[in-house]
């Protein structure tokens, strides 16, 4: 399994990215080590054994599409309930796909740009090996 990603992220964009991703429902952690120079970057909370490291860089370059497209995160609730949600937060859902494939079978799925340029699924949990 995954334990964390890493992702590079614009300097200026470190409190908007952590906005971001708890209006996700996710945790941003670690922003006073990042600010205290403890740790170079900060951790977006998955649940309990999984997070994605979000490192500062100056020198950072919007992903393009040739060089990163997505990465997929499961929700538990009913995609139209997670849409919901996100449209009253104030996220734009940029597409919904109803039956994309992954590693826990085939179930419905909605996308999200975060303020850096990355786009994430977010898809329903769905037990493995189940049909679309």
């Amino acid at each position: 399994t995954i334990d964390h990603v890493n992702l590079r992220i614009p300097t200026q964009s470190i409190v908007e990215l952590g906005e971001f991703h708890e209006r996700l429902g996710f945790e941003a952690e670690g922003l006073e080590e990042l600010r205290s120079g403890e740790l170079p970057f900060f951790d977006i909370r998955l649940d309990g054994d999984h997070v994605i490291h979000l490192w500062p860089d100056r020198d950072f370059s919007a992903p393009t599409g040739k060089n990163y497209h997505h990465m997929a995160l499961t929700v538990d609730a009913p995609i139209e309930e997670v849409e919901e949600e996100l449209v009253a937060a104030g996220v734009e859902v940029t597409d919904i796909n109803e039956t994309p494939k992954g590693a826990t079978g085939w179930a419905p799925s909605l996308y999200v740009d975060d303020p850096a340029g990355y786009t994430l699924e977010l898809k329903q949990h769905h037990r493995h090996g189940a049909d679309p």
